[in-house]
């Protein structure tokens, strides 16, 4: 589980968090792809996006 606050007026495409993992599997073996599941809201969907290569959560609509 993550916790993060973001400002209000922060900007679309505005880095949250990143998040990270690691598999030590070689090559595409060990290769990570990372989405976000479905919560209880799914408006929360509608405001984040998650890089699938970089981990980075995304802002993608404003919040005001």
């Amino acid at each position: 589980k993550y916790v993060e606050n973001v400002k209000q007026d922060a900007s679309i495409g505005t880095n949250i968090l990143r998040v990270s993992a690691s598999d030590e599997d070689a090559d595409n073996n060990g290769a990570i792809m990372y989405s976000l599941s479905s919560p209880s809201n799914r408006q929360d969907l509608e405001y984040f996006e998650i890089q699938p290569e970089s981990g980075w959560i995304v802002l993608k609509k404003p919040l005001d």
